[in-house]
């Protein structure tokens, strides 16, 4: 073993065990390292990096939060929205704005060097001490009870005293730290405990921006991007596939319907004679409504071979309730015979089923 002492006074060149100096073999970690070696803070390490196992998928409890499904209009341009009326857009999202009519509509925009899909509400006429009510209602589950929540997003609108707000069925909360009124993109979020019995709800309500204040015909508010998730601290947002987001809509709101503008011939339901002349189908729904949904139809239909008729009506749902519907219309075909309902060569004919909340 050889030892060099320099000008400075320093011992180098010192080796044990045949060892350079400053390294540790695997024989001596195997026979154990003092526990009062390992001081010190350990750096974060993520668990995919040591087990190749990624962060659980599926964590956001907002549904349609990337504002993807649209089974009731496009809403690529400025929708009208009634004053104070509680109306659905994209899918599971419904706004208004108190005593004041507005526009909604989606749009793809950059938000933090990110493309992403923002949505965005417009007063189109006057008032003060008014409110944005942009809202999305999870459902309830027991075992949701006494958790904490954490909600985050983006947010930017011109309304100044804006924060996030959740009414849990015991009383309404805003959290989280005021928004800019600057028009600038912010990200936003807070914590929330749920209640200890959620038995007499069935679910709490989201709303991205809440505060009163003075609007014009231009104060608006914008929001993307939206998550409810457990524990207290906000993950990144989770992009879903179109056909999943679509399913998790479906259970709330399902509407079939011409796919061609131009108009067609979409086939909806194949009905049976009953009696009196009145058919009889059944439509099965592609996934288990919340509840029994109520049923519309808009445009014109048309019995192959028979006659064209402008609306079908629900049947008496006790057989087909969540799971699908009987339908029932009059034709003059003959006693015995089966029908085919399609469109009358009309794009906006359509069956609609709603079980929002």
């Amino acid at each position: 073993m050889a030892i060099v002492i320099n000008g400075s006074g320093t011992v180098t060149g010192l080796s044990v065990g045949g060892l350079p100096d400053g390294t540790v073999d695997n024989d001596t970690v195997a026979s154990g390292l003092a526990s009062s070696k390992l001081t010190g803070a350990l750096p974060a390490i993520s668990g995919a990096a040591l087990t190749g196992i990624t962060e659980p998928p599926r964590k956001n409890f907002i549904i349609n939060g990337g504002f993807t499904v649209n089974q009731r209009a496009a809403y690529t341009s400025a929708t009208a929205v009634s004053a104070g009326t509680k109306t659905y857009v994209s899918d599971r999202w419904a706004v208004y704005i108190e005593s004041i009519a507005s526009t909604y509509n989606w749009y793809d925009t950059t938000i933090d060097g990110v493309k992403r899909r923002a949505a965005k509400v417009l007063s189109t006429g006057t008032g003060s001490s008014k409110y944005f009510h942009v809202t999305q209602q999870p459902e309830y589950e027991s075992w949701m009870e006494g958790k904490t929540i954490t909600i985050s997003g983006w947010v930017r609108t011109n309304l100044a005293g804006q924060k996030i707000r959740i009414c849990d069925g015991v009383g309404c909360y805003l959290i989280g730290s005021t928004i800019a009124s600057d028009g600038n993109w912010s990200y936003i979020s807070g914590q929330h405990t749920l209640p200890s019995d959620v038995s007499s709800y069935t679910a709490f309500q989201i709303h991205p921006a809440f505060g009163t204040g003075d609007f014009t015909a231009s104060t608006y508010l914008e929001w993307a991007e939206f998550k409810v998730e457990f524990g207290s601290t906000a993950t990144a947002y989770e992009q879903r596939s179109y056909g999943e987001e679509l399913a998790l809509c479906q259970r709330y709101y399902y509407k079939t319907t011409s796919s061609n503008s131009g108009g067609s011939y979409q086939n909806f339901a194949v009905c049976s004679w009953i009696d009196n002349a009145v058919y009889r189908g059944v439509i099965e729904f592609p996934v288990t409504m919340r509840t029994r949904p109520t049923f519309s139809s808009t445009g014109n239909f048309q019995s192959l071979g028979g006659p064209t008729f402008s609306a079908m009506n629900a049947g008496d749902g006790t057989t087909f309730d969540r799971h699908g519907i009987q339908v029932n219309v009059a034709s003059n075909q003959s006693a015995g015979q089966s029908i085919l309902i399609r469109a009358n060569n009309d794009a906006t004919a359509a069956l609609i089923y709603d079980a929002e909340l």
